[in-house]
Protein backbone atom coordinates (compact mmCIF):
# COMPACT_ATOMS: atom_id res chain seq x y z
CA UNK A 1 0.00 0.00 0.00
CA UNK A 2 2.71 2.44 0.94
CA UNK A 3 4.45 1.66 -2.26
CA UNK A 4 1.30 1.96 -4.30
CA UNK A 5 0.73 5.55 -2.47
CA UNK A 6 4.45 6.47 -3.26
CA UNK A 7 3.92 5.69 -6.74
CA UNK A 8 0.91 7.85 -7.38
CA UNK A 9 2.49 10.87 -5.68
CA UNK A 10 5.37 10.31 -7.89
CA UNK A 11 3.32 10.31 -11.21
CA UNK A 12 1.10 13.21 -10.03
CA UNK A 13 4.59 15.30 -9.34
CA UNK A 14 5.53 14.28 -12.69
CA UNK A 15 2.64 15.85 -14.18
CA UNK A 16 2.24 18.63 -11.74
CA UNK A 17 5.23 19.91 -10.42
CA UNK A 18 7.17 22.55 -12.38
CA UNK A 19 11.26 23.69 -13.94
CA UNK A 20 13.13 24.91 -10.98
CA UNK A 21 11.72 23.62 -8.12
CA UNK A 22 14.85 24.77 -5.91
CA UNK A 23 13.47 28.31 -6.69
CA UNK A 24 9.97 28.68 -6.44
CA UNK A 25 8.00 30.04 -3.37
CA UNK A 26 5.69 26.79 -3.01
CA UNK A 27 3.82 27.60 -0.41
CA UNK A 28 2.80 30.48 -2.79
CA UNK A 29 1.78 27.59 -5.30
CA UNK A 30 -0.58 26.53 -2.89
CA UNK A 31 -1.88 29.85 -2.07
CA UNK A 32 -2.72 29.80 -5.72
CA UNK A 33 -4.59 26.52 -5.45
CA UNK A 34 -6.66 28.39 -3.18
CA UNK A 35 -7.58 31.10 -5.12
CA UNK A 36 -8.68 29.26 -7.64
CA UNK A 37 -11.19 26.88 -6.03
CA UNK A 38 -12.49 30.44 -4.21
CA UNK A 39 -13.11 31.46 -7.62
CA UNK A 40 -15.03 28.13 -8.93
CA UNK A 41 -17.19 28.69 -5.89
CA UNK A 42 -18.46 32.18 -7.62
CA UNK A 43 -19.11 30.13 -11.13
CA UNK A 44 -20.52 27.59 -9.79
CA UNK A 45 -22.84 29.32 -7.77
CA UNK A 46 -23.79 31.42 -10.65
CA UNK A 47 -24.79 28.44 -12.70
CA UNK A 48 -26.55 25.94 -10.39
CA UNK A 49 -27.81 27.57 -7.31
CA UNK A 50 -31.10 27.29 -9.30
CA UNK A 51 -31.48 24.12 -8.19
CA UNK A 52 -31.76 24.69 -4.65
CA UNK A 53 -34.34 26.30 -2.52
CA UNK A 54 -33.65 29.74 -2.17
CA UNK A 55 -34.03 29.15 1.57
CA UNK A 56 -32.45 25.76 1.99
CA UNK A 57 -29.18 25.65 4.31
CA UNK A 58 -27.48 25.04 1.41
CA UNK A 59 -28.48 27.18 -1.34
CA UNK A 60 -27.17 30.40 1.77
CA UNK A 61 -23.61 28.25 1.86
CA UNK A 62 -23.60 27.82 -1.57
CA UNK A 63 -24.39 31.79 -1.74
CA UNK A 64 -21.40 32.24 1.40
CA UNK A 65 -18.78 30.42 -1.41
CA UNK A 66 -20.17 32.89 -4.05
CA UNK A 67 -19.39 36.16 -1.91
CA UNK A 68 -16.20 35.09 -0.60
CA UNK A 69 -14.89 33.74 -3.78
CA UNK A 70 -14.66 36.74 -5.30
CA UNK A 71 -11.62 37.33 -2.96
CA UNK A 72 -9.62 34.61 -4.75
CA UNK A 73 -8.89 37.11 -8.38
CA UNK A 74 -7.83 39.85 -5.69
CA UNK A 75 -5.25 36.90 -4.05
CA UNK A 76 -4.00 37.02 -7.69
CA UNK A 77 -3.65 40.57 -7.87
CA UNK A 78 -1.42 40.35 -4.50
CA UNK A 79 0.75 37.67 -5.27
CA UNK A 80 1.29 38.65 -9.01
CA UNK A 81 2.29 42.18 -7.49
CA UNK A 82 4.80 40.75 -5.24
CA UNK A 83 6.14 38.25 -7.81
CA UNK A 84 6.62 40.73 -10.75
CA UNK A 85 7.63 44.55 -9.11
CA UNK A 86 10.13 41.39 -7.61
CA UNK A 87 11.54 40.47 -10.79
CA UNK A 88 11.34 43.89 -12.95
CA UNK A 89 13.20 45.59 -9.32
CA UNK A 90 16.22 43.11 -8.94
CA UNK A 91 16.58 42.14 -12.36
CA UNK A 92 15.93 45.38 -14.63
CA UNK A 93 15.40 43.50 -17.88
CA UNK A 94 15.07 44.92 -21.15
CA UNK A 95 11.21 46.28 -21.45
CA UNK A 96 10.69 44.53 -24.85
CA UNK A 97 12.48 41.29 -23.71
CA UNK A 98 10.45 41.39 -20.37
CA UNK A 99 6.92 41.67 -22.01
CA UNK A 100 8.11 38.63 -24.58
CA UNK A 101 8.36 36.65 -21.88
CA UNK A 102 5.16 38.03 -20.31
CA UNK A 103 3.31 37.59 -23.61
CA UNK A 104 4.83 33.77 -24.05
CA UNK A 105 3.48 33.32 -20.10
CA UNK A 106 0.06 34.22 -21.01
CA UNK A 107 -0.94 34.03 -24.41
CA UNK A 108 -0.71 30.12 -25.21
CA UNK A 109 -3.47 29.06 -22.59
CA UNK A 110 -5.34 32.38 -23.59
CA UNK A 111 -5.82 31.66 -26.96
CA UNK A 112 -6.26 28.26 -26.97
CA UNK A 113 -9.44 28.95 -24.69
CA UNK A 114 -10.23 31.90 -26.67
CA UNK A 115 -10.49 29.71 -30.06
CA UNK A 116 -12.85 27.16 -28.27
CA UNK A 117 -15.08 29.90 -26.86
CA UNK A 118 -14.86 31.61 -30.28
CA UNK A 119 -16.51 27.95 -31.96
CA UNK A 120 -19.06 27.73 -29.28
CA UNK A 121 -20.27 31.22 -30.56
CA UNK A 122 -20.48 29.94 -33.98
CA UNK A 123 -21.77 26.56 -32.81
CA UNK A 124 -24.25 27.87 -30.45
CA UNK A 125 -25.34 31.28 -31.35
CA UNK A 126 -27.60 31.70 -28.56
CA UNK A 127 -24.77 32.25 -26.37
CA UNK A 128 -22.65 34.15 -28.58
CA UNK A 129 -21.39 37.28 -27.86
CA UNK A 130 -20.23 38.40 -31.12
CA UNK A 131 -22.00 41.26 -32.59
CA UNK A 132 -24.03 41.13 -35.83
CA UNK A 133 -21.80 43.10 -37.94
CA UNK A 134 -18.92 41.45 -39.60
CA UNK A 135 -16.73 45.11 -39.16
CA UNK A 136 -17.50 44.98 -35.52
CA UNK A 137 -17.11 41.49 -34.92
CA UNK A 138 -13.89 41.63 -36.32
CA UNK A 139 -13.09 44.47 -33.76
CA UNK A 140 -14.61 43.13 -30.94
CA UNK A 141 -12.20 40.08 -31.41
CA UNK A 142 -9.18 42.12 -31.55
CA UNK A 143 -10.12 44.16 -28.24
CA UNK A 144 -10.24 40.49 -26.72
CA UNK A 145 -7.00 39.52 -27.84
CA UNK A 146 -4.87 42.47 -27.12
CA UNK A 147 -7.00 42.24 -23.39
CA UNK A 148 -8.86 45.53 -23.25
CA UNK A 149 -11.85 43.89 -21.76
CA UNK A 150 -11.67 44.88 -17.80
CA UNK A 151 -9.46 48.16 -18.02
CA UNK A 152 -11.88 49.34 -20.90
CA UNK A 153 -15.60 48.65 -20.85
CA UNK A 154 -15.86 46.21 -23.19
CA UNK A 155 -17.87 42.68 -22.13
CA UNK A 156 -15.38 39.73 -22.59
CA UNK A 157 -15.80 37.09 -24.57
CA UNK A 158 -14.14 34.60 -21.83
CA UNK A 159 -15.98 35.86 -18.95
CA UNK A 160 -12.92 35.81 -16.54
CA UNK A 161 -10.23 37.07 -19.05
CA UNK A 162 -11.42 40.95 -17.07
CA UNK A 163 -8.47 40.11 -14.81
CA UNK A 164 -5.83 39.27 -17.31
CA UNK A 165 -6.71 42.82 -18.58
CA UNK A 166 -5.82 44.36 -15.23
CA UNK A 167 -2.91 41.96 -15.10
CA UNK A 168 -1.67 43.15 -18.31
CA UNK A 169 -2.10 46.58 -17.63
CA UNK A 170 0.71 46.00 -14.30
CA UNK A 171 3.07 44.44 -16.30
CA UNK A 172 2.86 46.83 -18.64
CA UNK A 173 3.11 49.99 -16.02
CA UNK A 174 4.94 48.35 -13.23
CA UNK A 175 8.89 48.42 -15.28
CA UNK A 176 7.94 52.17 -16.39
CA UNK A 177 7.17 53.27 -13.08
CA UNK A 178 10.27 51.59 -11.36
CA UNK A 179 12.47 52.93 -14.43
CA UNK A 180 11.43 56.61 -14.51
CA UNK A 181 11.52 56.94 -10.63
CA UNK A 182 14.96 55.73 -10.47
CA UNK A 183 13.59 53.88 -7.27
CA UNK A 184 16.03 51.28 -7.33
CA UNK A 185 18.43 53.62 -5.53
CA UNK A 186 15.95 54.58 -3.23
CA UNK A 187 15.94 52.98 0.02
CA UNK A 188 13.54 50.16 1.33
CA UNK A 189 11.78 53.13 3.47
CA UNK A 190 11.17 55.80 0.64
CA UNK A 191 9.98 53.19 -1.68
CA UNK A 192 7.27 51.68 0.59
CA UNK A 193 6.76 55.76 1.64
CA UNK A 194 6.15 55.65 -2.22
CA UNK A 195 3.77 53.10 -2.81
CA UNK A 196 1.78 53.20 0.46
CA UNK A 197 1.37 57.09 -0.42
CA UNK A 198 -0.09 55.58 -4.30
CA UNK A 199 -1.70 53.24 -2.55
CA UNK A 200 -3.82 55.49 -0.29
CA UNK A 201 -4.23 57.89 -3.29
CA UNK A 202 -6.29 55.19 -5.51
CA UNK A 203 -8.43 54.90 -2.28
CA UNK A 204 -9.32 58.68 -2.44
CA UNK A 205 -9.33 58.98 -5.64
CA UNK A 206 -12.02 55.85 -6.34
CA UNK A 207 -13.47 57.15 -3.07
CA UNK A 208 -14.29 60.48 -4.74
CA UNK A 209 -15.19 59.45 -8.33
CA UNK A 210 -11.85 60.52 -10.14
CA UNK A 211 -9.94 57.34 -10.47
CA UNK A 212 -11.15 54.06 -11.76
CA UNK A 213 -10.19 50.57 -11.10
CA UNK A 214 -10.24 49.71 -7.69
CA UNK A 215 -9.02 45.96 -7.80
CA UNK A 216 -5.63 47.36 -9.38
CA UNK A 217 -4.81 48.78 -5.20
CA UNK A 218 -4.50 44.74 -4.67
CA UNK A 219 -1.33 44.50 -6.86
CA UNK A 220 -0.03 47.77 -4.99
CA UNK A 221 -0.23 45.49 -2.03
CA UNK A 222 1.61 43.09 -3.39
CA UNK A 223 4.59 45.45 -4.13
CA UNK A 224 4.38 46.61 -0.49
CA UNK A 225 4.49 42.64 0.21
CA UNK A 226 7.59 42.19 -1.56
CA UNK A 227 9.42 45.67 0.09
CA UNK A 228 8.34 44.35 3.61
CA UNK A 229 10.23 41.03 3.31
CA UNK A 230 12.67 42.16 0.47
CA UNK A 231 13.87 44.24 3.45
CA UNK A 232 14.69 41.67 5.86
CA UNK A 233 13.16 43.87 8.86
CA UNK A 234 10.49 40.71 9.54
CA UNK A 235 13.05 38.10 9.02
CA UNK A 236 13.00 35.90 12.08
CA UNK A 237 10.70 38.50 14.10
CA UNK A 238 7.60 37.52 13.53
CA UNK A 239 5.99 36.40 16.30
CA UNK A 240 3.67 33.41 16.66
CA UNK A 241 0.62 35.24 17.57
CA UNK A 242 0.92 37.31 14.58
CA UNK A 243 0.01 34.30 12.29
CA UNK A 244 -3.50 34.10 14.43
CA UNK A 245 -4.04 37.80 13.59
CA UNK A 246 -3.47 37.88 10.20
CA UNK A 247 -5.86 34.60 10.07
CA UNK A 248 -8.51 36.79 11.96
CA UNK A 249 -7.80 40.12 10.05
CA UNK A 250 -8.14 37.99 6.72
CA UNK A 251 -11.52 36.20 8.13
CA UNK A 252 -12.64 39.91 8.99
CA UNK A 253 -12.39 41.04 5.40
CA UNK A 254 -14.78 38.02 4.48
CA UNK A 255 -17.12 38.72 6.76
CA UNK A 256 -16.91 42.43 5.98
CA UNK A 257 -17.69 41.58 2.21
CA UNK A 258 -20.55 38.65 3.93
CA UNK A 259 -22.27 41.90 6.14
CA UNK A 260 -21.93 44.45 2.64
CA UNK A 261 -23.92 41.46 0.82
CA UNK A 262 -26.49 40.69 3.97
CA UNK A 263 -26.89 44.61 3.97
CA UNK A 264 -28.00 45.07 0.26
CA UNK A 265 -25.08 46.72 -0.18
CA UNK A 266 -23.35 45.33 -3.79
CA UNK A 267 -19.78 45.43 -4.67
CA UNK A 268 -19.34 46.54 -8.27
CA UNK A 269 -16.36 43.72 -8.31
CA UNK A 270 -14.44 45.04 -11.66
CA UNK A 271 -16.12 48.96 -11.92
CA UNK A 272 -15.41 51.48 -14.08
CA UNK A 273 -18.00 53.63 -11.68
CA UNK A 274 -18.10 54.95 -7.81
CA UNK A 275 -18.87 52.45 -5.60
CA UNK A 276 -17.30 53.50 -2.05
CA UNK A 277 -18.24 50.09 -0.77
CA UNK A 278 -15.64 48.70 -2.78
CA UNK A 279 -13.53 50.93 -1.10
CA UNK A 280 -13.83 49.38 2.45
CA UNK A 281 -13.78 46.25 0.78
CA UNK A 282 -10.86 46.60 -1.04
CA UNK A 283 -8.90 48.24 1.79
CA UNK A 284 -10.00 45.31 4.19
CA UNK A 285 -8.75 43.13 2.00
CA UNK A 286 -5.60 44.54 1.15
CA UNK A 287 -4.88 44.66 4.95
CA UNK A 288 -6.09 40.77 5.38
CA UNK A 289 -4.23 39.78 2.49
CA UNK A 290 -1.23 40.94 2.90
CA UNK A 291 -1.10 39.24 6.45
CA UNK A 292 -1.64 36.07 5.30
CA UNK A 293 0.91 36.14 2.49
CA UNK A 294 3.29 37.50 5.14
CA UNK A 295 2.94 34.83 7.63
CA UNK A 296 2.87 32.09 4.34
CA UNK A 297 5.79 33.05 3.07
CA UNK A 298 8.14 34.49 6.14
CA UNK A 299 7.15 31.85 8.83
CA UNK A 300 7.31 28.64 9.27
CA UNK A 301 3.68 27.57 10.88
CA UNK A 302 0.23 26.57 10.24
CA UNK A 303 -0.30 29.00 6.97
CA UNK A 304 3.20 27.45 5.43
CA UNK A 305 2.03 24.28 6.50
CA UNK A 306 -1.44 24.38 5.09
CA UNK A 307 -0.51 25.96 1.63
CA UNK A 308 2.12 23.59 0.97
CA UNK A 309 -0.25 20.32 0.63
CA UNK A 310 0.52 18.85 -2.35
CA UNK A 311 -2.56 19.06 -3.74
CA UNK A 312 -2.91 22.13 -3.05
CA UNK A 313 0.29 22.79 -5.07
CA UNK A 314 -0.21 20.72 -7.87
CA UNK A 315 -3.71 23.20 -8.06
CA UNK A 316 -1.96 26.19 -7.71
CA UNK A 317 0.68 25.05 -10.76
CA UNK A 318 -1.93 24.75 -13.19
CA UNK A 319 -4.03 27.46 -12.01
CA UNK A 320 -4.03 29.81 -15.17
CA UNK A 321 -4.98 26.90 -16.86
CA UNK A 322 -7.85 25.98 -14.59
CA UNK A 323 -8.71 29.75 -14.07
CA UNK A 324 -9.42 30.37 -18.20
CA UNK A 325 -10.79 26.85 -18.52
CA UNK A 326 -12.98 25.87 -15.68
CA UNK A 327 -15.61 28.45 -16.50
CA UNK A 328 -16.11 26.45 -20.15
CA UNK A 329 -16.17 23.49 -18.47
CA UNK A 330 -18.94 24.28 -16.00
CA UNK A 331 -20.82 26.16 -18.80
CA UNK A 332 -20.86 23.00 -20.73
CA UNK A 333 -22.29 21.50 -17.60
CA UNK A 334 -24.96 23.92 -16.81
CA UNK A 335 -25.97 23.75 -20.92
CA UNK A 336 -26.37 19.69 -20.28
CA UNK A 337 -28.51 20.27 -17.76
CA UNK A 338 -30.93 22.28 -19.22
CA UNK A 339 -31.17 20.42 -22.10
CA UNK A 340 -33.21 17.95 -19.73
CA UNK A 341 -30.91 15.99 -17.68
CA UNK A 342 -31.54 17.47 -14.50
CA UNK A 343 -34.95 18.10 -12.47
CA UNK A 344 -36.56 21.15 -11.67
CA UNK A 345 -34.60 20.78 -7.78
CA UNK A 346 -32.33 18.69 -6.40
CA UNK A 347 -32.03 17.49 -2.87
CA UNK A 348 -29.04 18.68 -0.78
CA UNK A 349 -27.18 15.18 -1.22
CA UNK A 350 -27.13 15.61 -4.41
CA UNK A 351 -26.38 19.29 -5.48
CA UNK A 352 -22.97 18.32 -3.31
CA UNK A 353 -22.92 15.42 -5.53
CA UNK A 354 -23.02 17.65 -8.40
CA UNK A 355 -20.72 19.84 -7.11
CA UNK A 356 -18.05 16.95 -6.54
CA UNK A 357 -18.75 15.99 -10.00
CA UNK A 358 -18.34 19.27 -11.61
CA UNK A 359 -14.91 20.20 -9.92
CA UNK A 360 -13.87 16.83 -10.95
CA UNK A 361 -14.91 17.41 -14.52
CA UNK A 362 -12.94 21.14 -14.13
CA UNK A 363 -9.77 19.60 -12.98
CA UNK A 364 -10.23 17.08 -15.71
CA UNK A 365 -10.27 19.58 -18.16
CA UNK A 366 -7.56 21.47 -16.85
CA UNK A 367 -5.09 18.98 -16.67
CA UNK A 368 -6.00 18.30 -20.05
CA UNK A 369 -4.89 22.34 -20.90
CA UNK A 370 -2.37 22.85 -18.84
CA UNK A 371 -0.30 19.00 -20.32
CA UNK A 372 -0.93 20.38 -23.59
CA UNK A 373 -0.75 23.78 -24.04
CA UNK A 374 0.68 25.92 -20.62
CA UNK A 375 3.40 23.72 -19.63
CA UNK A 376 5.00 22.85 -23.06
CA UNK A 377 4.90 26.02 -24.15
CA UNK A 378 4.63 28.37 -21.51
CA UNK A 379 6.52 26.91 -18.61
CA UNK A 380 9.45 24.37 -19.71
CA UNK A 381 11.90 27.14 -19.86
CA UNK A 382 15.69 26.02 -19.34
CA UNK A 383 16.67 26.97 -15.84
CA UNK A 384 19.10 29.23 -14.97
CA UNK A 385 22.74 28.28 -13.85
CA UNK A 386 21.68 30.29 -10.66
CA UNK A 387 18.88 27.78 -10.77
CA UNK A 388 20.87 24.51 -11.27
CA UNK A 389 22.75 25.39 -8.84
CA UNK A 390 21.04 25.17 -6.31
CA UNK A 391 19.92 22.12 -4.27
CA UNK A 392 16.09 20.82 -4.71
CA UNK A 393 14.04 21.87 -1.35
CA UNK A 394 12.80 18.84 0.70
CA UNK A 395 9.75 18.93 2.34
CA UNK A 396 8.01 22.06 3.28
CA UNK A 397 11.55 23.97 3.16
CA UNK A 398 11.55 27.43 1.06
CA UNK A 399 14.21 28.52 -0.94
CA UNK A 400 16.20 31.74 -0.35
CA UNK A 401 14.22 34.74 -0.60
CA UNK A 402 15.91 36.44 -2.95
CA UNK A 403 16.25 34.12 -5.45
CA UNK A 404 12.52 32.68 -5.18
CA UNK A 405 11.10 36.26 -6.22
CA UNK A 406 12.70 36.41 -9.34
CA UNK A 407 12.52 32.77 -10.40
CA UNK A 408 8.64 32.56 -9.40
CA UNK A 409 8.18 35.73 -11.48
CA UNK A 410 9.75 34.31 -14.52
CA UNK A 411 9.02 30.51 -13.80
CA UNK A 412 5.37 30.45 -13.19
CA UNK A 413 3.49 34.30 -12.31
CA UNK A 414 0.16 33.10 -10.67
CA UNK A 415 -3.26 34.40 -12.36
Amino acid sequence: MKLGATTIRREFSSLFELPNAASRITSMEGMRGYAVLLVFLVHHHTLFSHLLPPSSLLYGLSEFGHDIGHSGVDLFFVLSGYLIYGHVFQKAPGYFSYLRKRVRRIYPVFFTVFCFYLLASFWIPSISKLPHSPFNAVVYLIENLLFLPGIFPIDAMITVSWSLSYEFFFYLCVPLVVGATGMRRWNHSRRTAFFLGLLLLHFAGYYFGVLPHIRLSLFIAGILLFETIDSRRTKGRLPALGEFLAIGLYAAAILALCLFEFSDTRIAFHPHFPNRASVYWSAFLSVGLFGLTLYTISYKGLLRALFNAPPLRWLGNMSYSYFLCHAMVLNGAAFALRGGFAPPTLSPAMFLVLLILNLALTLAGSLVLFTLVEKPFSLLVKPSRAARSVAPESGAQEPPQELSAVSAATGNPGK
